[in-house]
This record gives structure tokens, C-alpha cells and sequence, in this order.
């Protein structure tokens, strides 16, 4: 039976006999030796070969991520599993950040669920091997890092950088079927960190400008792995000189020039927005909804540097929305159209998107008289070259029941920013929407209750149970 060595960091022994034997028990393949504290561990890993690491964040009295951090930075081609105490969501982002493969939170009962945690890392991290065991060190001394002409991707993209086709070998590296792939862009399976710098990039392809002839970044797979690549696009021309598509290559990078020490501040917000809404949630039973209504619609504004909102719910007896709270609006606030016909704001989320944004100045197909770009999924609405956002850009929420029916929806303008933000920026947006449907639907709940509660004590009172 060939062995699979683990080696697990941490500075409590009772943990550490815990944990062999649990892992043990699941696998008795596993060779297990401990380390308890950051040198021994990065020691033992310079003398012996091993499968996986797990490690604490607490050992060393809580510098997990600097032990992490000179892991990765001495080469270990190895998976690294932290292990974190509840709570620590932002510390789950850095370490997966600077390399870790994945996480576990110390909350009740985590041991049971370590063994299975431990094979799916050691499974993705064997399939990934199996991906790049041809690979050879290049000899160029141009380069400093290793890559292999074997393992060259070749892909075509569309003129609005979607894929039209891709070999076989892009699939192992994202983990995506190639249908997925068909659906998504090149901008979709890179880094967020790095989205802007490739924006730039293909714009510069797209003008004919002299431009790096590579991009070199990593690619996200569908498990949230990286892989370090560098990319090659050209763009192709009809007779006009227009361009209809792009050609390019993906050749996979074994080592690294440089690693991500940090964790995106759109990451950072997540966390942060959830604790907001958590507050909100806790004390909004206390409040009328009125008021629920502006602390959710200014709490937005605050986390998403938006000047002004609208929040607006539906009234199913006259079918319109109407406008409940107005955050920036000030004197102008007052001459504000405060209904809005269901059917524009049903166009808008034909598709049960969560967010839409109408750029101001976008070439509009208009399913309701040019009020609505014809094209609902965001990622395929065509961005302005500058990347800049009109102050008269918009950006609507989509509030939707448990029936996936569209009960509300929340309007942010005048940006304290003037770029367009990140994707991971939308994708907290996307976040928002539901919490804030869950946060009103839950009110409304809790009201309802609350009134029955109050007619059943009546109807007792008034009885002669009591």
C-alpha cells in the first residue's frame, strides 16, 4: 500500500493525538508525523517529502500566515490546509490568498468532518498533478520561470472576449466542462486582483497599441484553485480592418514569480457587510418598517460609497412600486416620480438577475421604449474604453421572495468613486440583494406573528379558559 504522509502543525498535543487518529482511522495509508511550531514544521518539510500540510493559525502564538508565507515562498509544491478558529472569516480569505488550499473552521464537531476535508484537497492537488507532470524546466536564461510547449492551450475568443472554443487541456486547468467554458469570458477565470491590468491590456490589443506581447496571471478554476499562466492574444481583422475575433494561447507556469501576501479589500467587505446586516436584523423587530427601511438603504449607500438610494416594494393591489425611502436626495428629493410601473422594473429582471446596471450613455435595444439595455447579463454589457462611470450610471438591486418572485428593488446613483469597480464589487452587490430581500421578508414574518400572537392573548382574555 503506497503511503500518503501528512504532516500536521500545531502547538497542542492533545489535538495532535486527536487528530491522527482520526485521520487514521478514515485512511490507514497515512503517514502522519507532527510538528509543534512554525520552524520545526518548515524544517521537517525541507528534510522529508510530504503529501499535505495542516497547520494552525495559533501556533507560534497565532503567526499561522507567516508560517504559511515562508512555506510557499521556499518552492513546497505541497497542499496546506489551515485551520482557524470560528469566526475568523478575514483570516480565511488572507490565507487562501497567499496560498492555502483550503480551511477549516474549529467550530463543534470539525474533527468528524477533517478526514473527508483532508482527501478532497489531496484528490484536486493529485489531479492537478497529473496535469503538469510533463512539464520541463526551460533552459532559456530569459526566463525565471518553467513553463512546456506540451501544455499550451490554444483558444479563440469572441470580439467581446467570450470563449468560442478552447482544446481539451483548458479543462483540467479550471475544472470547468466545456460547456461551461462556452459561457463564460477569458475576464471571468483571472484573479480579480488582476481583472484591471488585463482590461487594460486587451484594450490595448483591441486600439492596435504596442502592448506586452504576454499577460501573465493566474486563472481561478471552479474550486477556487489558482493556477499561474501566462497568455498570449492576438486579435483578428476582417476586410474592413474590424475586428471579429481574438486568437490566443494559455501555457501553464510551474513556479511563480511573485505571490498575492494579501487579501483583496472586496474580500474584507464581505465580512463586514454580513456583521451590518446581522446588527440590522437583530434589532429591526424593535423598529417600524419605515425605519428598517432607511438603515438598510443608508447602510448601503455607506458600505457601497453610493450618494444616493432608493428602496421601493411593491403594492400588488395597484401593481406599481412604490419608493418607501430616498437617502441623498435632499430638496431635489421632493419633485421624485414616487411610483413605478411593475412592468418596467419586470422587464429590467426578466432573466431573475440580482443586479442590472444601465450605463447612461449605452447603446440601448429597447424592450421599454430605451429604458433598459436589450442584453440583462451584466458581464455582456460592453463597458466604456476609459473604464470610467457617469455620474448618471445607475445601478438597481433585485429584491425577490422565496418564490423567486420580485417583491422590491433598491436604485444606488452618483458614485463617490468615477471608475468602474471590480467584479468582485458586483458580486457583493449580488450578496446584498439577497440579504436585504431576507432581512424585509423576515420582518414581515416576524410582524405577522406578532399580530396573531396578539388577537390569540385577546381572544384568551376575553374567554373563560384563563
Amino acid at each position: 500500500m503506497q503511503q500518503t504522509r501528512l504532516l500536521l502543525a500545531d502547538r497542542n498535543l492533545s489535538y495532535l493525538e486527536i487528530a491522527k487518529k482520526m485521520l487514521r482511522y478514515h485512511d490507514e495509508s497515512y503517514d502522519i508525523e507532527v510538528a509543534t511550531s512554525g520552524d520545526e514544521c518548515i524544517e521537517k518539510l525541507v528534510r522529508h517529502k510530504f503529501n499535505l500540510v495542516l497547520l494552525d493559525y495559533n501556533i507560534d502564538d497565532g503567526r499561522g500566515l507567516r508560517v504559511l508565507e515562508a512555506i510557499i515562498q521556499d518552492g513546497h509544491n505541497i497542499p496546506i490546509i489551515m485551520l482557524l478558529d470560528e469566526g475568523d472569516e478575514e483570516i480565511a480569505f488572507q490565507a487562501l490568498e497567499q496560498g492555502a488550499s483550503d480551511y477549516i473552521m474549529k467550530v463543534r464537531g470539525y474533527l468528524t468532518a477533517l478526514p473527508f476535508t483532508v482527501a478532497k484537497v489531496l484528490e484536486r492537488h493529485r489531479m492537478n498533478d497529473r496535469v503538469i507532470s510533463r512539464t520541463t524546466i526551460s533552459t532559456s536564461p530569459k526566463h525565471t520561470i518553467q513553463s512546456t510547449q506540451s501544455e499550451e492551450i490554444y483558444f479563440i475568443l469572441n470580439k467581446k472576449g467570450h470563449f468560442i472554443s478552447a482544446n481539451k487541456k483548458l479543462e483540467p486547468i479550471i475544472n470547468y466542462s466545456e460547456a461551461e467554458i462556452l459561457e463564460l469570458s477569458l475576464q471571468d477565470i483571472i484573479i480579480r486582483d488582476d481583472e484591471t491590468k488585463y482590461d487594460q491590456w486587451l484594450t490595448g490589443i483591441k486600439r492596435g497599441e504596442k502592448v506586452n506581447a504576454t499577460f501573465k496571471t493566474q486563472l481561478l478554476s471552479k474550486y477556487g484553485d489558482k493556477r499561474y499562466v501566462e497568455i498570449q492574444l492576438r486579435a483578428v481583422v476582417n476586410e474592413e480592418n474590424e475586428i471579429t475575433s481574438f486568437k490566443g494561447k494559455i501555457i501553464p507556469l510551474k513556479k511563480p514569480l511573485t505571490l498575492p501576501m494579501t487579501g483583496s479589500k472586496e474580500e474584507m467587505e464581505q465580512g463586514r457587510l454580513i456583521r451590518e446586516f446581522v446588527k440590522i436584523i437583530g434589532t429591526g423587530h424593535d423598529e417600524s418598517l419605515s425605519h428598517l427601511l432607511d438603515r438598510l438603504t443608508r447602510t448601503l449607500c455607506h458600505i457601497f460609497q453610493f450618494k444616493r438610494a432608493t428602496l421601493a416594494l411593491l403594492d400588488p393591489r395597484r401593481d406599481v412600486f412604490i419608493k418607501q425611502t430616498l437617502v441623498g436626495f435632499n430638496g431635489a428629493g421632493t419633485s421624485t416620480v414616487h411610483e413605478v410601473p411593475r412592468d418596467i422594473i419586470d422587464k429590467a429582471f426578466h432573466d431573475q438577475s440580482k443586479v442590472r446596471i444601465m450605463y447612461f450613455d449605452q447603446n440601448l435595444e429597447s424592450p421599454n421604449n430605451g429604458t433598459f439595455p436589450g442584453d440583462a447579463d451584466r458581464r455582456k454589457q460592453p463597458r466604456r474604453i476609459d473604464r470610467k462611470w457617469h455620474p448618471k450610471d445607475l445601478v438597481l438591486l433585485n429584491l425577490v421572495n422565496a418564490k423567486k418572485q420580485t417583491f422590491g428593488y433598491i436604485s444606488l446613483d452618483s458614485p463617490e468613486f468615477d471608475t468602474i469597480p471590480t467584479r468582485e464589487f458586483f458580486y457583493n452587490l449580488e450578496l446584498c440583494s439577497e440579504l436585504t430581500a431576507l432581512t424585509i421578508q423576515n420582518y414581515y414574518r416576524f410582524s405577522s406573528l406578532e399580530k396573531r400572537n396578539r388577537r390569540l392573548m385577546k381572544q384568551l382574555l376575553n374567554s373563560n379558559i384563563i
